[in-house]
């Protein structure tokens, strides 16, 4: 999902889970769950939907999506 949708790695996809949790006291398992349950139609909790993106946007800085991070 990550990478469709930022186009990250597979690695940095792995670094935006972990940075998405550490930036919102929450676990890792509970982050990949609620992007399993987006990509499934529910809506992304409003910090975890922030920080995602700004994880993301972190990890392909100055990397066009499609190229690696």
């Amino acid at each position: 999902m990550l990478i469709a949708v930022h186009g990250v790695t597979p690695t940095a996809g792995l670094e935006v889970l972990r940075d998405t949790a550490r930036h919102t006291g929450t676990t890792l398992h509970a982050v990949a769950e609620a992007v399993i349950g987006q990509a499934l139609g529910r809506a992304l909790p409003e910090p975890v939907r922030r920080e995602l993106h700004a994880a993301a946007q972190r990890h392909t800085q100055g990397n066009p999506p499609g190229r690696p991070a």
